[in-house]
C-alpha cells in the first residue's frame, strides 16, 4: 500500500535520514566537544549566541596563624558574552519526475523512488552543512579567521574575501611553518614551539 506525502516529509522520517549521515570531512585534527554534541550543543533563537568563561587563576592561597581570624578573598567569576553563528540557507530543484514520483500514492514502486531521491537530497544537504562547520573550525584555528568570498564559499586564505570573521588571535599563537610544509626541516620543531607558546599562555605546562 502506497504511502501518502505528508508520512514521506514527516518529521521522524527526515530526521532518521540526518543522523545516519556522517560528515565528508576528516575530524580527527578537533577536539569531538568542538563538534557539538550532547549536554555540549544549546539550542537558540536567531543567530546570536551568549557564550561564558570562566577565568583559570595561577595564585595561591595566603598563609594564616591557626585559629586567626579568615582574610576576605574575592574569587573569580564567570564573564559572559555574546556572539553571532556562522548561517547556511540554500535551496535545491527537484526535478518534475522525482515530484510526480512522490505524488504517486497509487503505485507503490515509483513512490519509493521518489522517496529514495529525496533522501538522497536531504542527506548531501546534511553533509554539506556539516563539512562547512568543520572547515569553518579549522580555518578559525589554522587561521585565526574565517573567509568568505561574495557568494558564501568558504576560502582558505583572505584572497578574494568579502567577509572576514577575524577571533584576534595573537600572532604568536597562531601556527606557522619555519620551513617549507614540504620538508621535515623546522617544521616538526616549530610545531613543538608553537605548542609550547599556546600551553604556557594558558597557564598549561608540557
Amino acid at each position: 500500500m502506497a504511502t501518502t506525502l505528508p508520512d514521506i516529509l514527516q518529521a521522524p522520517n527526515m530526521l532518521g535520514v540526518v543522523q545516519a549521515v556522517k560528515a565528508g570531512l576528516p575530524t580527527k585534527h578537533l577536539p569531538p566537544k568542538l563538534l557539538g554534541g550532547a549536554g555540549i550543543t544549546k539550542a537558540v533563537t536567531g543567530d546570536t549566541f551568549t557564550r561564558y568563561k570562566v577565568s583559570g587563576s595561577q595564585k595561591t592561597a595566603r598563609q594564616a596563624a591557626y585559629g586567626a581570624p579568615s582574610r576576605g578573598r574575592t574569587m573569580t567569576g564567570i564573564s559572559a558574552g555574546s556572539g553571532k553563528t556562522i548561517y547556511s540557507s540554500e535551496n535545491v530543484d527537484m526535478k518534475a519526475a522525482d515530484v510526480i514520483n512522490l505524488l504517486s500514492a497509487d503505485n507503490l514502486q515509483r513512490q519509493n523512488m521518489g522517496e529514495a531521491e529525496w533522501s538522497r537530497m536531504i542527506a548531501e544537504s546534511v553533509t554539506l552543512r556539516q563539512n562547512h562547520r568543520v572547515a569553518a573550525i579549522t580555518s578559525a584555528f589554522s587561521l585565526g579567521h574565517i573567509y568568505y568570498d561574495a557568494d558564501g564559499n568558504l576560502l582558505p586564505s583572505s584572497s578574494n574575501a568579502v567577509i572576514d570573521i577575524n577571533y584576534s588571535i595573537p600572532s604568536a599563537n597562531v601556527i606557522t611553518a619555519g620551513a617549507s610544509w614540504a620538508t621535515r626541516t623546522g617544521s616538526p620543531g616549530g610545531v613543538c614551539s608553537w605548542k609550547r607558546i599556546v600551553c604556557w599562555s594558558a597557564g598549561r605546562h608540557s
